[in-house]
């Protein structure tokens, strides 16, 4: 599975279980920008971020 496709589907996720952005960066205790940007792949994220967003 590519990363665009892995992304979508964990954004998808997230949404199907209405999660905001914000809810899920208190959880990985990061911003809501990062999760923005993991999202919308405004950078590369390394698979250990990945895998927590999983």
């Amino acid at each position: 599975m590519e990363r665009r496709a892995i992304l979508d589907e964990l954004a998808a996720c997230r949404r199907g279980r209405g999660l905001t952005q914000t809810a899920i960066a208190a959880a990985m205790e990061t911003s809501q920008s990062s999760i923005a940007r993991l999202e919308t792949e405004a950078y590369e994220p390394l698979l250990s971020t990945v895998q927590r967003f999983a």
